[in-house]
């Protein structure tokens, strides 16, 4: 077991994470900003 190819294969995984909570916080930004106007 390499420690090092573990953590980043979590750092890939977090960055996927994040990116995807990032484009559904734009998601709900824009149906947000539709609704109130």
């Amino acid at each position: 077991m390499n420690v090092s190819r573990i953590f980043s294969h979590f750092r890939s995984a977090e960055t996927k994470a994040q990116t995807l909570l990032h484009s559904f916080v734009e998601k709900i930004k824009i149906k947000f900003d539709i609704t109130m106007k």
